[in-house]
């Protein structure tokens, strides 16, 4: 089995003014095989994760909140 090669990812957090006030590095350099992996790792650090209520995506829905469409490539918002 061949290993696969690593190399050294920089993860960004795009919302400058987020950085800021979160006290998060605004770059990480990361060891990893993929993109994904990089991204991932540093997501397991300062996100979380769960399945929403349905009176949550209600709530957030008026509160002009959009919801991502994570099932694609092209990165576009779900219209609704």
């Amino acid at each position: 089995m061949k290993k696969s090669s690593t190399r050294i990812y920089v993860v960004m957090q795009d919302d400058t003014g987020f950085m800021q006030k979160s006290g998060f590095a605004p770059i990480r350099l990361v060891k990893a095989t993929s993109q994904a992996q990089a991204l991932r790792r540093v997501a397991r650090e300062t996100m979380s994760c769960r399945p929403a209520h349905s009176l949550e995506v209600v709530e957030h829905m008026l509160a002009g909140v959009t919801v991502l469409d994570a099932t694609s490539d092209n990165e576009s918002e779900v219209a609704t």
